[in-house]
């Protein structure tokens, strides 16, 4: 089970529309999950786990219909050069 520790969808009103999201805070995650499954979630909660980084092309399933994924708290660090970097 990947949210051992209870991992939440959620359903928010915002104006007209609906807003789904699913909760995997709190679950010492080391990787950004695929779920391409989840075709309904607007929005997915990665707080405080223990993603350092989030490789290129691991949220190509969640284009289409994620609006936000929240890594906040995470062990995230910025690798490589950058175009424009100072």
């Amino acid at each position: 089970m990947l949210w051992p520790h209870g991992g939440r969808r959620r359903r928010q009103r915002t104006g007209s529309l609906t807003r789904r999201s699913l909760d995997l805070s709190f679950n010492n995650i080391r990787h950004v999950p695929s779920l391409p499954s989840l075709t309904k979630v607007n929005v997915m909660y990665l707080v405080q786990n223990k993603i350092a980084k989030v490789d290129e092309g691991s949220l190509d399933w969640a284009k289409d219909t994620m609006t936000s994924i929240e890594l906040g708290g995470n062990r995230l660090r910025v690798s490589g050069s950058r175009k424009g970097a100072r």
